[in-house]
């Protein structure tokens, strides 16, 4: 069990100790009249079965909490500040102890009194019997309704104990330079982030959009003071600048074109594969049709003469290129 249950189970046992204490007080300061005297016997009597019970709930208890202290480590306080609690625990203890010897002699004492109504031949009272014993069962079970709280609240709190937190890895959203052909990139992330996010206000996500500008894009939106109105005018310009489909498609061709012809090595062609794969799987999700012969040409003229040759040679003469195949060739060059 962990050490806070414990630390609640010895205060609750205190508590209830301490008020059957000062409640069979009453018991040893009043005198008994005749009519009373059968009550309070059973009175006193149920007062010593809950001091018994709950000064061996609270030894328990503290034995479990010492044991618990000890397998700690870095607890000097803890165990320290314990001692001097179980200190004032074993005091109550002892009066407990002390205040139960009289109960039994106080006990004792009125069952030797000699009353008419308590002889054996007279018949004990069944109202009375009843309301004792209703009392008692009232008792405990409200104590039994405790202990089961105690126990559903150290259960959760195991439960989250023993619960993995799961730590997710740190998101790093990278910066924007202005490069049209990585707009799209940048704002997905940033949109999923930090756009969506309803526990963010808008100069909060506008302070944080200026951090993630760089070159063109920060001199895009840089006369823009920090506002809340202010968020929603520096996306429209990044849009219109950087966003804008057909300005991105346009840049794709334009780099397809003036990729740098590929060497007569297996790096320089793999590099020449990456290069028209990052381009042309971009023009396929903007939905360009990239195969068309004009693409074949634009490839071929890419390879180096040793790769157009052997390319010739694979082909057949009845064969035609198509640029899916040119890609499963540089795929597997």
């Amino acid at each position: 069990m962990s050490t806070s249950y414990l630390k609640g189970l010895c205060t609750r046992y205190k508590n209830l100790l301490l008020k059957e204490m000062i409640k069979s007080k009453t018991f040893l300061s009043s005198e008994a009249e005749e009519e009373d005297l059968t009550t309070r016997i059973r009175q006193i009597q149920s007062s010593l079965r809950r001091l018994k019970d709950f000064s061996a709930k609270l030894e328990e208890s503290m034995k479990e909490l010492s044991i618990a202290l000890e397998s700690k480590q870095d607890n000097e306080s803890e165990i320290e500040k314990f001692t001097e609690d179980s200190e004032k625990l074993f005091e109550l203890l002892t009066d407990v102890t002390e205040r139960s010897e009289e109960l039994l002699l106080l006990e004792k004492r009125l069952e030797q009194v000699d009353i008419p109504y308590m002889k054996s031949e007279a018949p004990n009272d069944p109202r009375i019997d009843h309301m004792i014993d209703l009392q008692t069962k009232m008792q405990e079970q409200l104590m039994h309704f405790q202990e089961l709280q105690i126990q559903e609240l150290h259960r959760k709190e195991k439960i989250c104990k023993e619960t993995p937190v799961v730590k997710l890895p740190k998101f790093e959203l990278h910066s924007f330079n202005g490069d049209k052909l990585k707009w799209k990139e940048f704002w997905d992330s940033f949109e999923a982030s930090v756009h969506k996010n309803t526990r963010l206000s808008n100069i909060e996500k506008f302070n944080y959009l200026k951090s993630k500008m760089e070159g063109k894009a920060q001199s895009a939106i840089s006369g823009l003071m920090l506002s809340r109105e202010n968020y929603d005018v520096a996306l429209s310009i990044l849009k219109e600048r950087f966003g804008d489909v057909q300005s991105v498609i346009n840049k794709h061709y334009v780099d397809l074109i003036n990729i740098k012809p590929a060497l007569n090595n297996t790096s320089s062609l793999r590099r020449l594969f990456d290069d028209l794969e990052k381009h042309m799987r971009s023009l396929e999700a903007l939905e360009q049709d990239v195969n068309q012969d004009v693409f074949v040409s634009m490839i071929i003229t890419k390879l180096p003469k040793e790769a157009r040759l052997q390319l010739e040679i694979q082909k057949g003469k009845k064969e035609k290129w198509t640029v899916q195949k040119l890609r499963m060739f540089l795929d597997t060059t």
